[in-house]
């Protein structure tokens, strides 16, 4: 049975494909409702027209405008930068200031960078429609279910609250799931020459937003050997090997970044950052990555209750007890028939985004929900939208209504509004 879905799933014809997209009105009109919650919401919080400080990216497309790797103009605080021989460095991927950089060069650098986040936001969340539609070959039509599961995503999950503020922190985890999220809906499609060549681009692009996603790049080359099985060995190296090629260049850009900030191939900043005084403790201890950050990130990331709200709820909350929908993705494990190792390899790509977040010295302080897993959540989706399809509807709609309860509630409570 499941290897009969993942042979069909991988023959799926272009024409059924595109029957089973979303079509332009829809996708159209859920982007532009989308976009117009997203933006009402960040009115109500008093973030749409405010400059953040923190707005580093622009910044950094600046000073790319002006041929340089360091910010020129100094920007209002330097939390988090990396200061070297007195000139400041973003240890973030530079493709959010690559794409801002025209921009910044028309209307200067203070202008909302949350205007930027919204527009992810939508995008992200319009992006998950056809995410979920590419999937129909393996689960079927998402109807009811998948447009609720794509709304819990935008408005209770840590999408929501990165989508209205601003803020390096945010415009880099947003930047790399969109193109993620992009490039496995076009994995998700047969894999000629030319959707590999796209897919892998736009994972590449994911990795130099946010080093993070290196994950989905294993995950991307298991796809696209699973969709070549019973293909001839030289054919399936073949495909491999351009995706390896691909991703090469995105790896060789990130490398000789570093060379020309720091003149050195493997230093990103991140090293030297300037981190929050709550974390300086571990980083002299233990550095910015480590075993030792395991237990206190898991348990804000998975196990933590957030409410009522406190100076500790910005340290982050359970990922299914905030959002419940997302348990779902455990019943995928029980569901009969499918495609195993398809399944198999979203939680696998799960577990290697996951990881670096749990090495961090942080977790992801100061946050609404636990923001890291944004960077895993288009896998995450697939998963909970396999489990769900045997749950009743009403089951699905509370844990939908609480999911974005949770969210709405953390951004207009009485406390974090003021910390956050």
């Amino acid at each position: 049975m499941g290897k009969r879905a993942v042979r069909n799933f991988s023959s799926t014809s272009d024409s059924n494909l595109e029957q089973a997209n979303p079509s332009r009105l829809v996708a159209l009109s859920w982007f532009l409702a989308t976009l117009a919650a997203l933006a009402a919401l960040s009115w109500a919080r008093g973030s749409l027209f405010k400059v953040n400080e923190h707005n580093y990216f622009h910044y950094l497309a600046h000073a790319f405008n002006q041929g340089a790797v360091h910010l020129i103009e100094r920007p209002t605080t330097t939390h988090d930068l990396t200061v070297v021989d007195g000139k400041l460095f973003l240890y973030w991927g530079p493709v959010p200031a690559v794409l801002l950089a025209p921009f910044v060069a028309i209307f200067g650098i203070s202008w909302p960078d949350s205007w930027v986040t919204l527009l992810l936001g939508a995008l992200l969340s319009t992006l998950t429609l056809f995410l979920l539609r590419a999937s129909t070959a393996l689960y079927g039509r998402p109807g009811f279910r998948g447009f609720l599961l794509t709304a819990v995503f935008t408005f209770g999950s840590p999408l929501l609250p990165l989508a209205l503020n601003g803020g390096v922190w945010a415009t880099s985890q947003l930047f790399a799931t969109t193109f993620l999220c992009a490039g496995i809906c076009v994995a998700l499609s047969p894999l000629g020459t030319r959707r590999i060549l796209i897919a892998s681009t736009l994972v590449g692009l994911a990795c130099l937003s946010r080093p993070s996603m290196a994950g989905a790049a294993v995950w991307l080359l298991f796809r696209i050997y699973q969709n070549e099985k019973g293909s001839p060995f030289r054919r399936t190296g073949q495909k491999i090997g351009l995706a390896l090629v691909v991703l090469g260049i995105c790896v060789a850009a990130q490398l000789a970044y570093n060379y020309a900030r720091f003149g050195d191939l493997f230093e990103s900043g991140f090293s030297g950052q300037r981190v929050a005084s709550v974390f300086q403790r571990n980083a002299i201890l233990y550095g910015q990555l480590s075993f030792h950050n395991i237990p206190t990130n898991f348990y804000y990331h998975y196990i933590a209750y957030p409410f009522p709200i406190t100076s500790e709820t910005l340290w982050g909350g359970s990922l299914f007890l905030m959002t419940p929908l997302y348990i779902g993705a455990f019943w995928s494990v029980f569901r009969r028939g499918g495609p195993r190792g398809f399944e198999l390899s979203l939680w696998v790509a799960c577990g290697l985004i996951a990881l670096p977040s749990l090495l961090v010295n942080g977790t992801g302080w100061a946050q609404l929900g636990p923001r890291y897993t944004l960077d895993y959540a288009p896998f995450l989706i697939l998963l909970v939208s396999s489990g769900i399809q045997t749950w009743p509807k009403r089951l699905v709609l509370l844990t939908a209504l609480v999911s974005v309860g949770h969210y709405l509630y953390g951004l207009f409570g009485k406390l974090l509004p003021r910390l956050l």
